[in-house]
């Protein structure tokens, strides 16, 4: 890849990935070129299956990724809503916090070190996959804004690229359309 962009840099990355247990490494990696607290990748369906979240790879703190688990917030993170109604980036800032439980899982979220700031892009690929990628961030409002409008088009090409690179690697991708 030509140039050192962080965007060129990440790619150069993620092209490494060669296992599944190298996505996280090299998440860690894209957060730090960005400098953001964490990145996710989470595929929410893959090509043609009917088991919902088939695979996922994050930075945040394994305390935090236990209890999301456990605790069934696949259910109320409206991050996951993300999926169904958004084609492009989609600041966290955005999302409804009316309910409870939604306001408790942010509550925790934050008590977890998640980052008080993100930002997911929802992907869908060409055999009915769908996954997303969200980074987060401590940056005041006013940085978080200005980091969003300067580099969404790289975290939107990057979304693409590990959904591409996470499809083949952890093989849930089919040889052609669905």
């Amino acid at each position: 890849m030509a140039g050192n962009t962080p965007l060129s840099t990440s790619l150069a990355r993620l092209q490494l990935v060669a296992h599944s247990s190298e996505f996280e490494p090299a998440l860690r990696e894209v957060a730090a070129i960005y400098g953001l607290k964490h990145a996710t990748c989470l595929i929410v369906r893959a090509a043609g299956g009917t088991k919902l979240y088939p695979f996922f790879c994050s930075t945040y703190p394994r305390s935090w990724t236990e209890i999301y688990v456990a605790r069934g917030y696949f259910e109320v993170d409206p991050v996951i809503g993300v999926i169904h109604w958004a084609r492009l980036a989609v600041d966290w800032c955005r999302l409804q916090r009316t309910s409870l439980a939604v306001n408790r899982f942010f509550e925790e979220a934050n008590r977890h070190n998640v980052g008080t700031n993100g930002l997911s892009v929802p992907v869908r690929g060409p055999n009915g996959e769908r996954s997303l990628f969200s980074v987060s961030s401590d940056l005041a409002q006013a940085d978080w804004a200005r980091m969003g409008e300067g580099r969404s088009h790289d975290f939107q090409i990057l979304s693409h690229y590990m959904h591409d690179k996470v499809m083949s690697v952890v093989d849930l991708q089919t040889d052609g359309p669905v």
